[in-house]
């Protein structure tokens, strides 16, 4: 199975009767936005070895500590632009220490644990095609302490990015994966802490989206995947309130 696999149209869903509530994807998984109902892909045998050992997340580069010393405040207006774009607010950027690498032609989105950067996840805004759109850096083993928006309230939106982190963060306690795989460690962490998970991850991850949510509904029964139209950061913080409280109460109105 391509967990990557591209959307390709809506139908009528044969479990609840919806005449376009259900999602078909390339790798021919289907998936009722209504009901739930859910259609595997052809169970041929990479399928299933896919299934099994799934890929793992890309572009990550452990290192013992962070460089800063490239870092700036200073954002060049087209990082400025694409930010913006998906509604973060010049408080948040300073809020989250979002800044530029003028080593590598990236916005960095530092992520610390007791004050100290642990973690980046640098978006690539350079002239390389070749080079990868994010890269991440440092001790992924402490994801865990990056959870941007803590209300405690025992319940935890994972995301897939930076940006969607930032946007459901405003409204419930969010996590970004920095890819589409849950770490072991994260999944042990969360056990005893929250009593109800969302995976909310970008729309050509969808398939992943299910796949981590059975995971880890082993560990948190009230475990469920979250799929929309749209990518999490790319809803108004009203649409996100609306989604996450239409979705099984995550979060209270």
């Amino acid at each position: 199975m391509n967990n990557d696999s591209d959307f390709l149209y809506h139908a009528p869903c044969p479990k609840c009767g919806s005449k376009d509530n259900l999602g078909v994807w390339e790798d021919g998984h289907q998936w009722c936005f209504g009901c739930s109902y859910y259609v595997p892909p052809p169970n041929t045998l990479e399928n299933l070895k896919k299934k099994i050992q799934p890929k793992m997340d890309n572009n990550y580069n452990v290192v013992d500590s962070i460089d800063t010393s490239n870092f700036t405040g200073d954002i060049p207006s087209k990082a400025i632009a694409w930010i913006k774009k998906y509604g973060i607010t010049d408080d948040e950027i300073q809020f989250y220490g979002i800044c530029w690498n003028s080593a590598t032609d990236s916005l960095v989105f530092p992520m610390k644990d007791s004050g100290v950067i642990k973690l980046t996840n640098e978006r690539y805004f350079g002239d390389n095609p070749r080079h990868p759109k994010y890269l991440t850096y440092g001790h992924k083993t402490k994801l865990h302490t990056f959870i941007v928006s803590p209300h405690h309230d025992g319940h935890l939106v994972i995301v897939e990015d930076p940006v969607s982190s930032i946007k459901v963060g405003r409204v419930a306690s969010t996590l970004p994966l920095l890819g589409a795989t849950i770490p072991v460690n994260v999944q042990k962490w969360a056990v005893g802490k929250f009593k109800s998970v969302r995976i909310w991850l970008d729309i050509d991850k969808a398939s992943r989206s299910l796949i981590e949510a059975s995971k880890l509904s082993q560990y948190i029964p009230d475990t469920r995947s979250i799929l929309t139209d749209l990518d999490p950061k790319e809803y108004s913080t009203e649409a996100i309130k609306h989604i996450l409280t239409s979705h099984q109460k995550i979060i209270q109105k």
